[in-house]
């Protein structure tokens, strides 16, 4: 089901010198840790290198963080959610289809890192970010066993692709 949409992040940046890297609103971060996936979209454009000796294309990527107080961030995921792509200048770019299929918990809070990277003196350009949130992943079933409980049971957290855990009750 999906739970919200829109647009989350809509800014100028610029390299300074050569890699920039922003964050959504601290007003977002409770909203976007509230569904299981995240659908994302990044669009680029007004995309400038002023100077370049050379044709060169920046790169933007974005990766999901979360948060159990809002102050220390860790990456959910090993690599980002929407991986580095080019953005020519003079052109208007949209990334590949990407998201965060929640086969990890978020914790509280979440947040989006944006990042602008160019190899060849400075650049910048118009970011958005549009995301959609969604619930109901791969979660299959949930055991309603509280583990001081006896006897073992199985929960599963996460996708097919993952082993379900086994509690089993201490001596």
């Amino acid at each position: 089901m999906r739970r919200a949409a829109g647009l989350v992040f809509d800014e100028y940046v610029a390299t300074d010198p050569e890699e920039v890297v922003s964050y959504t609103s601290t007003e977002l971060n409770v909203l976007l840790a509230t569904a299981d996936q995240m659908a994302i979209q990044v669009v680029v454009d007004g995309i400038a290198v002023p100077g370049a000796t050379a044709p060169t294309s920046p790169r933007v990527w974005v990766r999901v963080q979360t948060s159990a107080d809002g102050t220390s961030w860790a990456y959910k995921n090993t690599s980002p959610e929407v991986a580095p792509f080019e953005v020519p200048p003079g052109s208007t770019t949209v990334s590949p289809f990407s998201c965060d299929p929640g086969v990890l918990p978020t914790l509280c809070f979440a947040r989006l890192e944006v990042g602008f990277l160019t190899k060849i003196g400075q650049a910048e350009a118009h970011i958005r970010v549009y995301v959609t949130l969604r619930d109901g992943g791969d979660v299959h079933e949930v055991s309603t066993r509280q583990i001081w409980m006896p006897g073992s049971y199985t929960e599963t957290l996460a996708g097919p692709d993952l082993p379900p855990i086994t509690f089993s009750p201490g001596p």
